[in-house]
């Protein structure tokens, strides 16, 4: 995999960061109206969506970061082999 491929993974992982980040946000600022809206039952579909879309970002999340960790390990792997290779006698 070259750099831009790397660069595609890390926007991922940021993309989702990001979009977690500006709910966490939102939510901080308006936490009293929310608050109140959860009690009086006007918040229930606004948090079961918010409940879904947090549950995908962190599945999208991890995938991004399972594939940079496998881009690392193939990073390894492709240095390893510019080594001199040996080969046993027998």
């Amino acid at each position: 995999m070259g750099e831009d491929v790397k660069k595609y993974i890390q926007e991922g992982i940021y993309f989702s960061n990001d979009i977690m980040d500006v709910i966490e946000d939102v939510s901080h600022k308006y936490q009293k109206h929310i608050s109140v809206s959860m009690e009086i039952g006007h918040f229930d579909d606004i948090n079961k969506y918010m409940m879904k879309l947090s549950k995908a970002l962190i599945r999208y999340n991890k995938q991004y970061t399972e594939l940079i960790k496998d881009y690392r390990e193939e990073r390894v792997s492709e240095n390893e082999k510019k080594g001199l290779e040996t080969i046993t006698e027998e």
